[in-house]
């Protein structure tokens, strides 16, 4: 995978009387918050493989079966780019006052008007890569008519390391973390198209690797700079779901349950205090919980009719087009 931003312009305006507008251009210092250009390009490349085996059997007069099954994954990124910023020279003043599709005519730059000035750092290109290995063991075990049981584990080794800056220098910092996750799905069947089903598991959200890379970018909805913390930790879930399922016929169903989850050191987005113009991160928190009720409705509309669906009014667009 790989993308690029060629070239990102940012222009900032301001109004003293509401009616006449200058550009944010400073004189000697430059800020591309407020007038620069950016690039960057990014390539990420993802390898994996995963194998299954299954055997069935016969125990208690039930088919059973147990599975087992690994996988790996590898993804590698390269991170490049660089921030130019707007300077105004000593002649700069009365170019202010132009509209953004006339200021950045090149006649308008030279050393006395507006100039460049690269303010790219180390940290602003970077190398990551993680590993991801993983293997399950799963049993699926019939009791009788009414109780089936699948249960299970899962073992992960996740090696994430990250350079500071493709330069080499700082330290690599890394993220690595070992977990079995548990699982277990009980269903209670109480006649041919009612269960009631009982579901606990455990998973992991892993940061993202902009959220641990020390890039900065500027988000324009929250109007400020938000950076990655390498320190942030893998957040671990726990899952409870309790559902009762009615099933009408084949493709159609009825499902009303409640659920809960613990979040344990579940990542949040920060506001970093202290900052001259706003600034956010990336934090672990001590934890967090989820819970609630959902209903679910399936059914088949094959009871309208061909005639419904013949007379059913369509309307169809050409490319491109687009409706008022």
């Amino acid at each position: 995978m790989s993308q690029d931003i060629p070239d990102m312009r940012r222009l900032k305006y301001t109004s003293l009387d509401g009616n006449n507008y200058y550009v944010n251009v400073p004189k000697f210092t430059g800020n591309p918050r407020n007038a620069g250009r950016f690039f960057s390009d990014l390539n990420e490349t993802v390898l994996g493989a995963s194998a299954d085996a299954s055997k069935t059997f016969k125990l208690w007069g039930n088919q059973q079966q147990v599975k087992v099954g690994g996988l790996f994954q590898r993804k590698d990124r390269v991170f490049n780019s660089r921030a130019l910023a707007i300077i105004g020279g000593t002649n700069s003043d009365a170019l202010l006052t132009l509209p953004a599709s006339e200021i950045f005519n090149k006649n308008n730059y030279a050393a006395d008007k507006f100039y460049l000035d690269d303010l790219t750092e180390p940290s602003d290109s970077y190398e990551a890569y993680a590993n991801l290995g993983a293997g399950y063991l799963q049993f699926d075990n019939q009791f009788g008519d009414k109780i089936r049981l699948v249960w299970g584990a899962r073992v992960e080794y996740y090696f994430l390391q990250h350079l500071q800056a493709r330069d080499g220098s700082g330290a690599p910092s890394e993220n690595t973390a070992t977990d079995v996750l548990p699982s277990l799905n009980l269903t209670y069947m109480l006649n041919a198209k009612t269960n009631i089903r009982l579901s606990g598991s455990q998973t992991v959200a892993r940061p993202e690797f902009r959220e641990i890379a020390p890039f900065a970018f500027y988000d324009f909805e929250r109007n400020g700079t938000v950076f990655g913390n390498s320190k942030l930790e893998r957040t671990k879930i726990t899952n409870l779901d309790l559902r009762y399922e009615i099933y009408p016929a084949a493709g159609e169903l009825l499902t009303a349950g409640v659920f809960y989850k613990y979040f344990k050191s579940p990542i949040e987005m920060m506001f970093e205090t202290g900052q001259g113009s706003p600034t956010f991160s990336y934090d672990n928190v001590e934890s967090a919980t989820s819970y609630g009720v959902e209903i679910e409705f399936r059914k088949k509309l094959g009871f309208l009719g061909s005639e419904f669906w013949t007379n059913l009014p369509c309307l169809v667009m050409p490319p491109g087009s687009r409706a008022k």
